[in-house]
């Protein structure tokens, strides 16, 4: 990568030298048209989107050839995925010759035709592959409480072939869409990261671009599963502790947390809303000590929605003051049961 002025996602310019590949057919955004791509630099993969559909012809023409090309006056944007490239109507994009110091060749992996197992690793979060894998350890389905009190279904497996294996992981209407034992051909599956950047595959939630179909074994010998151990964990014992009780408000379409303007309103960081602040609801979070009945301390998150669980084991109001929530939970005589996550806490 030949990068000459600084990123910013306000629309600085740029000059930078790589490899365009996966350019995906055009797709509608309410009045705007736009097209998704890679962009292969010598130090990273980049994920791009590009306003300007009369660029699509140049753009997969460059792709079909593999030659370098030179991408100027662009503007990037921060994403949880890292940073995106955005092309729009001022974007220059030429082919050009690269130095021996320049000189690299992009590793890129293919969105229609079937990928092997150990090259996933060479994707770019968020970008859908095609694979061919046996599923192993379909794990049951648990049911998760989201910050905006949602309750969905999740399961976890293991997906095989002869170069390795990887995690997929289901939600709601893709939960029992597949069987431990069966090979399938997953088409537009998507790559995801987590956040403690391990590489899993999910079905997309627009099952118009995704199918799953069932196919022959692997004639070739599978390696042996890796098991993916269950990170929930069961425990009984009693709230010893707790710190950082707290309280915000979060906007009632996204579930982020307000910032205050006034006393009256405030800002949705996510949706870029006013909003009245007593018409949002409360987001409690607090930290305990929990011992098990094995002697066993556990420092513990609480979020919202097992707040609202203990509340009602304290036969509390949410209207309660923090040390009235503080005193209840300390006094609980009964043994609590509780599922807590072993990784995270």
């Amino acid at each position: 990568m030949n990068q000459e002025s600084s990123t910013s996602s306000q629309g600085s310019e740029e000059k930078m030298l790589g490899y365009i590949t996966n350019v995906s057919p055009m797709k509608n955004s309410g009045s705007k048209k736009y097209f998704n791509f890679n962009v292969h630099t010598k130090s990273k993969t980049k994920r791009g989107v590009c306003f300007s559909p009369n660029k699509r012809p140049t753009m997969t023409n460059f792709q079909n050839q593999k030659v370098p090309v030179k991408i100027e006056h662009f503007r990037t944007n921060s994403s949880p995925t890292g940073t995106d490239v955005i092309i729009h109507q001022q974007t220059n994009i030429t082919s050009t010759v690269l130095s021996e110091e320049q000189m690299f060749t992009p590793v890129s992996v293919p969105t229609d035709t079937i990928t092997s197992l150990n090259t996933i690793k060479n994707a770019i979060p968020e970008q859908f592959v095609t694979i061919k894998a046996k599923v192993h350890s379909l794990g049951s389905v648990k049911r998760i409480t989201t910050k905006l009190n949602q309750v969905l279904r999740k399961q976890e497996g293991i997906l095989l072939d002869p170069t390795g294996q990887i995690k997929i992981l289901l939600w709601e209407d893709q939960v029992d869409s597949v069987k431990d034992g069966e090979t399938y051909i997953f088409k537009n599956i998507r790559v995801k990261d987590n956040q403690f950047k391990e590489r899993y595959l999910n079905p997309p939630k627009n099952i118009n671009e995704y199918s799953c179909t069932s196919t022959c074994e692997y004639e070739e010998k599978l390696p042996e599963a890796e098991v993916i151990p269950d990170t929930i964990v069961e425990a009984t014992g009693n709230i010893c502790g707790i710190a950082n009780l707290s309280k915000s408000k979060i906007c009632l379409v996204c579930g982020t947390n307000i910032i205050p303007k006034n006393n009256q309103n405030g800002n949705c960081p996510k949706c870029k809303m006013i909003v009245r602040i007593k018409s949002c609801n409360d987001d409690w979070h607090l930290k305990i000590i929990f011992v098990t009945n094995q002697k066993k301390t556990l420092r513990l998150s609480v979020f919202n929605s097992e707040f609202n669980l203990l509340l009602s084991l304290c036969n509390l109001q949410r209207s309660c003051t923090e040390d009235e929530i503080t005193e209840a939970l300390l006094n609980l005589d009964d043994d609590l049961q509780i599922e807590y996550d072993a990784v995270t806490n």
